[in-house]
């Protein structure tokens, strides 16, 4: 029995591999699971048609996945160092998620990827935050049912 809908955004091996070599150059802990960016949380089951294959396809390019350098920003939300990844896919597939029956806890939807949780501004001491110059490309969206406790139940909904 699903208690909810999560859907995820992963990037290309490339763009994560570039991720973690920064991340790693900045001496910062490293996920063990692929960064993502969330577009979907909601603790109310919702039919999630997917924007992979009904609102992007081959015909449209693939720049609609791309995060660009001049739109990342380094972020700190909630107690967590975050990476802004505003694109068009990421907002088409929280927007479709609402349009579906999605409840987002949040007032606004900021779309990006969380790199290191409960971190204190002051544990980055000054260091200089990486500079993106490559985009950062998501490949695939990823769709789960939450368990009654809000959990992300990790095999495919």
């Amino acid at each position: 029995m699903s208690y909810g809908t999560y859907v995820e955004m992963t990037l290309t091996e490339s763009s994560e591999e570039t991720l973690r070599s920064n991340l790693a150059a900045m001496q910062l802990p490293l996920s063990k699971h692929p960064y993502h960016c969330t577009t979907v949380y909601s603790k109310t089951p919702i039919t999630y048609p997917g924007i992979a294959s009904r609102y992007i396809n081959e015909a449209q390019p693939k720049r609609l996945w791309e995060v660009h350098p001049n739109t990342m920003a380094f972020m700190f939300l909630a107690g967590h160092l975050v990476l802004i990844t505003r694109t068009v896919a990421t907002l088409l597939s929280h927007a479709i998620g609402k349009r579906a029956g999605a409840i987002w806890d949040f007032p606004e939807y900021i779309p990006h990827i969380t790199l290191v949780y409960n971190i204190e501004v002051t544990q980055l001491n000054g260091q200089k935050l990486w500079t993106p110059r490559n985009p950062l490309v998501f490949e695939k969206e990823n769709i789960y049912d939450l368990d009654e406790t809000g959990k992300v139940i990790r095999e495919a909904a």
